[in-house]
């Protein structure tokens, strides 16, 4: 089992013994956005001068209601 699911709704690509990559479970399921990209979003948003204090709140918010309804609507799909 994956971590964070059940194998048939999350998508991931593993890397076998030999080095070769292999996608496992099923893409028309997966997360368009993964938490690692948010977070890297977020770290971009704070180290950015051209975003002021509220922009940067509001903005970080947004992203990640919006991964959690995401991730909440894939599990009921």
């Amino acid at each position: 089992m994956l971590a964070g699911g059940h194998p048939h709704d999350r998508w991931v690509v593993d890397t076998a013994a030999d080095g070769s990559l292999v996608p496992r479970g099923n893409p028309a399921r997966c997360a368009d956005i993964t938490q690692i990209m948010l977070s890297r979003i977020i770290t971009f948003l704070k180290s950015d001068s051209m975003f002021n204090e509220t922009m940067r709140v509001w903005f970080s918010a947004v992203c990640s209601l919006s991964f959690y309804g995401m991730c909440r609507i894939n599990e009921v799909l």
